[in-house]
């Protein structure tokens, strides 16, 4: 028996456990989904092509189980491990649709002597019985609902007020009876889970046995997982007995409830017959009174009757109570004990923003903790090339056509039509002062490109500086300026042109600065340091980030055109792919199918189909986007992947399709993923020292947390918007701006403690008339922050432009807020992977993970570690 639990909303999944080859006899049990009584299951040992054998399944109870054909477990006699795959088909009639796909695992061995497997005749047969059979039992169900829902009704006609209280009763007890039959089920089930984690946990006892044997090299390890191991073992029978134990109190509760509903009835008969009599002698005359005698009589019995039974049946609701609470105690108990056989064995603690653990053992997460991540660029100012601002100048300018201008990245596309036109700007320098003006450029003519610089004098060009003819396609042009003037700096192309013959230019990069020689671009902000009031600086932070738990297969679905039309598209894939990444692409290809991969999507490259699985290293291009109708389908919401050569001749066709980060090719595994988002702001704050993590670059940050295993969300990193609370602290005089400060109580007491502003650079301020532009925290560890913007004298002016500020600060004591039960459990439902597990986030947030390992892996790693430092230790003593 084989499992496959598909979760909701799913329609792939990966079956629990292997197979072996060679084996016989197999069922696959499907549990999760809601199939029709008779199922069509279809089997293959390919994903796409070939055909399929059939099997029919028998849904009870909401299990599918289907027979797996025997000769597909003989895997045509490979000696390599294999995949089967089982599409559950649903007809109704009219159509036939694949719903589900499940996929075995099987594990090639040597043949067995003499093997010899039943017909697989005899085994359609038995499951077109089965189904009969079914259907019996389903009939019989439907006739007795029927029945009793009639008895029911006659039940309730019948009711008298004077059993009104009882009947009530009986409608508890029945609901009382339901949920302790239902508590009885899932005992029984936590019984067959227990049974099998104790089957699970004896494996795990040898294999750790087996390791604590073969590796000395870490006999601590090994001695920890045996001792795991057992624990599991002794947790599993404890849970088979706590199941008997909520079985005996199911019993329990039943009796009492069939003893309440039996005291109701007789109360009930008896409030009716003196009910009778009651009216009998109502009616009668002076010679009934010995009628009205005994009518009295009969009430006065049947209100003790029922008093009695009133006391019965509450007593029974108090022992069905205890019974359901022992049930709810047991079954978490049983959840509790299924739990340690779940984390048994060893486990590892990895970090990062992508974590890859491999050879999972699909346990559940041990631990798990993800980090916020602020981002906020800044500049130096460097950048004295203001390129939204050549034509607000000096220079002849008339009949340059601007197509686009673009101030992040320093471009501008111009079209030339006249001679001696000229493009760039007017700046105020200082005296001895050398400069460089660098810039990338390509022009529609291939002309020569003349830089020139001149001094400035009245709004008249004057003497010349410089001049020089560029060539190439990267210019850097320096001079030095021997006095304190405006000077203008500008280029054109060296051509004579008109309106019917113009040179289209593009220049990026485009850069002038104070400085010997060209240093890396940076956008113009203003020529001072940025963030600013002029020029802020978003601060990016993580909101709302999606935690993923993925296999090491990235595709999730393809779409394969059979083709082999020259440059069509071929394969097309739903994956979740970064630019400028690396990643191998595995598949089974037709031998001689000559493909390539999009040079739109990656770098360029040919591939020729071989008949067996390949594998091709590839890498995205820097930019990528869904929007770009060269790389992405929105037809199909697909990547266009692999096209057509032009001296292709094969029709195209695509079979185990597997992408994976990196450069190296593994074994094929089918896609699997799990989503948890999680509703909170992540914050960070870079720091030099005290942070909470480190990353690759080995810089530390204080940052919001999010911690799992402790049920916690924890706050460090505080926000604020606007001025509100600052009061100026000097009176503003014709040399000095105004400062600003705010007392902020939850803010981290430490000397200079960073802060991240959008408007505003932080900086280490200890003087009270220190003048500029800045934002920073009192030198004293008071709690305070400080303002100032130079030219800026009154509060009014500082609400004006900092009404949109926006800072973050490091809290003084964090904020911890419990995880809801919901999220919680979201948690506690995530699962690693059989084979290699990728714990990712949709942010790069930084995360540490604790998951299970296989324990023969575990050990074989350890002591390979081990003998690659001895190996290394005695090269180095050579």
């Amino acid at each position: 028996m084989i499992t496959a639990v598909i979760d909701a909303g799913q329609h792939y999944c990966q079956a629990v456990s292997d197979l072996w080859q060679w084996d016989y006899g197999q069922t696959l049990r499907i549990q999760g989904v809601k199939l029709p009584a008779a199922v069509e299951v279809q089997f293959s040992t390919t994903e796409r092509i070939g055909e399929t054998v059939t099997r029919i399944g028998v849904t009870q109870e909401g299990v599918t189980e289907v027979p797996i054909p025997d000769t597909l477990l003989e895997g045509g006699e490979t000696t390599q491990d294999y995949t089967i795959y089982a599409f559950v088909y649903i007809e109704n009639g009219d159509s036939g649709k694949t719903e589900y796909r499940v996929s075995m695992k099987v594990r090639a061995r040597p043949k067995p002597e003499a093997h010899a497997t039943p017909e697989e005749g005899e085994l359609f047969r038995q499951a077109i019985v089965a189904v009969a059979e079914s259907a019996d039992r389903a009939e019989s169900a439907r006739k007795s609902a029927e029945t009793s829902a009639d008895e029911a009704k006659t039940s309730k006609e019948n009711a008298e007020t004077a059993a009104k209280v009882a009947e009530a009763f009986k409608t508890e007890a029945e609901t009382a009876r339901s949920e302790a039959v239902r508590a009885a089920t899932g005992s029984t089930d936590a019984k067959d889970s227990a049974e099998k984690s104790r089957a699970a946990a004896e494996k795990a006892k040898q294999d750790a046995e087996a390791a604590k044997a073969a590796a000395d090299a870490d006999k601590e390890a090994a001695e920890a997982a045996q001792a795991k191991a057992e624990a599991a073992q002794k947790a599993a029978e404890n849970a088979e007995t706590e199941a008997k134990k909520a079985q005996t109190a199911t019993e329990t509760a039943k009796t009492a409830v069939e003893t309440a509903r039996s005291e109701a009835e007789t109360a009930k008969n008896d409030a009716v017959q003196a009910k009778e009599a009651a009216e009998k002698a109502k009616s009668g005359t002076a010679a009934d009174r010995e009628v009205a005698e005994a009518a009295s009589k009969a009430a006065q019995v049947s209100a003790i009757s029922a008093e009695k039974s009133a006391e019965r049946a509450e007593t029974a609701k108090e022992e069905i109570q205890e019974s359901a609470d022992q049930i709810q105690k047991n079954t978490e108990d049983i959840a509790g004990l299924e739990e340690t056989v779940s984390t048994a064995g060893i486990s590892v603690t990895e970090a990062g923003t992508g974590i890859v653990v491999p050879e999972c053992t699909g346990g559940k997460l041990q631990g798990l903790k993800m980090y916020g991540k602020s981002e906020q660029v800044q500049y130096s100012g460097k950048n004295l090339f203001n390129v939204s601002d050549t034509t607000n100048n000096i220079l002849t300018k008339n009949g340059i056509k601007i197509n686009e201008v673009d101030q992040q990245n320093g471009i501008i596309k111009a079209e030339f039509s006249q001679p001696y036109q000229q493009l760039g700007v007017m700046i105020n320098s200082s005296a001895n002062t050398t400069y460089t003006l660098s810039f990338k450029q390509k022009n529609s003519k291939n002309d020569e490109i003349e830089v020139r610089s001149y001094y400035v004098k009245n709004d008249v060009m004057g003497d010349s500086i410089k001049q020089v003819v560029i060539s190439s396609e990267e210019a850097s042009f320096t001079f030095t300026v021997l006095n304190d003037s405006y000077i203008v700096v500008f280029f054109r192309p060296k051509g004579n042109y008109s309106s019917s013959d113009t040179n289209v230019c593009e220049f990026t990069n485009i850069q002038l600065e104070r400085n010997a020689s060209s240093t890396d671009f940076e956008p113009y902000v203003g020529g001072k340091p940025s963030p600013s009031p002029d020029y802020p600086q978003e601060i990016k932070y993580v909101e709302n980030p999606n935690l993923m738990i993925h296999t090491k297969n990235i595709v999730k679905d393809v779409y394969v055109i059979e083709t082999t039309t020259q440059y069509s598209s071929a394969l097309l894939i739903d994956a979740d792919i970064q630019g400028d990444t690396e990643y191998m692409l595995s598949f089974i290809a037709p031998e001689g199918l000559r493909v390539y991969v999009n040079e739109n999507l990656c770098s360029y490259k040919l591939i020729k189909g071989t008949g067996k699985i390949q594998s091709v290293p590839i890498k995205t291009i820097k930019t990528i986007s869904k929007d770009n109708v060269n790389q992405f389908n929105t037809n199909r919401q697909k990547w266009m992947l692999l096209k057509i050569d032009k001296d292709n001749t094969v029709k195209s066709k695509f079979d185990k399709i597997q992408l994976e980060k990196g450069n190296v090719a593994t074994t094929y595994e089918s896609y699997g993923c799990k989503i948890l988002t999680l509703p909170y702001q992540l914050n960070a704050i870079p720091v030099s020292s005290d942070g909470n993590y480190t990353d690759e670059e080995g810089q530390q940050w204080v940052c919001d947390e999010i911690d799992f295993e402790r049920g916690m969300y924890i706050q460090r990193v505080g926000t604020k918007v606007g001025i509100d609370g600052f009061q100026k602290t000097n009176s503003a005089n014709s040399d000095m701006s105004l400062r600003i400060v705010c007392n902020t109580n939850d803010i981290e007491k430490v000397k200079f403690t960073p802060i991240i502003c959008n408007k505003l650079r932080w900086e280490k301020k200890s003087s009270y008339t220190e003048e500029g532009t800045y934002i920073s925290t009192s030198e004293a560890d008071i709690g305070r922050v400080c303002v100032r913007v130079e030219g800026i004298k009154t509060m009014e002016e500082y609400q004006e432009i900092l009404a949109d500020m926006q800072y973050f600060y490091i809290l003084a004591t964090p904020i911890e807020t419990p995880l809801t039960a919901e999220e919680i459990n979201d948690y506690k439902s995530l699962y690693t992977y059989d084979g290699t597990t990728i714990i990712d986030n949709d942010a790069g947030c930084y995360m540490e993970a604790t998951v299970p390992q296989d324990t023969k892996y575990y050990i074989d790693s350890k002591i390979a570690g081990l003998s690659a430092a001895i190996v290394a230790s005695a090269s180095e003593a050579e």
